[in-house]
């Protein structure tokens, strides 16, 4: 009998987001195609014993989780980056994996507030040539008259191939072999990205070698309602656990009662403050 292919799969968190992480997780397992075994790495720099605990009890045939501490890899870079409103440096950890897990090949990386619909190793098997990610375009940023004149005259990536970086098939082997983690280094020396931060930073270094993939891998609760979604990305904050009357919340709040966390994720909100709340949709809309 033949060995099933190993699947690898990369997560960033930190203490706050543990209950996103299995919702994330759960969905994604509950769909996943059992032709597969598949590698899931948790990115961290300080995640307690106790989240790392309930994470791992997940953990079902099939399906690995690993934890990788990557605060070494992350010491010198970290110094040269931005963080700024709800972003914190989880979500650089992305940029080292290149370098770091220099034996894969070919890997996922997933954003923490998504639920999976749909098959993952669908998403995996995109075939992506000798293109340093395959990615879908950034649903925001097709919406958003702002975002359209920033990527194209301060990025110059044309506004529908700027892709969103919270969903992501990466070449690691390519990337390995353009020297990628010097080129991060390189651009950050240059300019500060102090609007999508590293998912600027990806565009730019990755323009003109992307496969795009349909958006149904990356449905965000804008525009028009998708049916056919194989992965909801609750983005910017369009999260239902800190806002009310989200699109596809329900999906959302299902996953969550699956698989335990709905109680607490809904006390979370409650005891955000409406003017707080105010605040962040305003956010948005300035």
């Amino acid at each position: 009998m033949a060995k099933k292919k190993i699947i690898p799969i990369f997560f960033a968190v930190d203490d706050n987001y543990v209950m996103q992480l299995k919702i994330a997780m759960s969905s994604l397992m509950e769909h996943a195609s059992k032709d597969y075994k598949y590698q899931i790495y948790v990115l961290h720099t300080s995640l307690s014993n106790e989240s790392k605990k309930t994470i791992r009890k997940l953990e079902r045939r099939g399906f690995k989780i690993n934890f990788f501490n990557c605060e070494p890899q992350m010491e010198s870079l970290a110094k040269k980056l931005n963080v700024r409103d709800y972003y914190t440096m989880t979500t650089y950890y992305r940029l080292i994996l290149p370098k770091t897990f220099f034996f894969l090949k070919k890997a996922i990386y997933l954003d923490s507030d998504i639920v999976v619909r749909g098959d993952i190793s669908e998403l995996f098997n995109y075939k992506l040539g000798d293109n340093l990610v395959g990615a879908i375009p950034d649903a925001s940023v097709q919406i958003f008259d702002e975002f359209i004149t920033y990527v194209e005259k301060a990025l110059e990536v044309p506004h529908d191939q700027y892709f969103n970086a919270g969903i992501l098939v990466m070449n690691l082997q390519r990337m390995r072999e353009i020297r990628f983690e010097s080129k991060v280094e390189q651009l950050v020396k240059k300019i500060s990205f102090k609007v999508a931060q590293d998912q600027d930073l990806l565009n730019v270094i990755c323009k003109g070698h992307v496969t795009y993939i349909p958006l149904e891998w990356n449905t965000m609760p804008l525009g028009e309602k998708n049916p056919e979604a194989k992965l909801i990305h609750y983005n910017l904050i369009l999260k239902p656990w800190k806002q009310d009357n989200i699109m596809y919340e329900e999906i959302f709040w299902s996953e969550a009662g699956r698989v335990g966390v709905s109680e607490e994720l809904i006390k979370f909100k409650d005891a955000i403050p409406e003017e707080r709340k105010e605040a962040e949709k305003q956010g948005i809309e300035n």
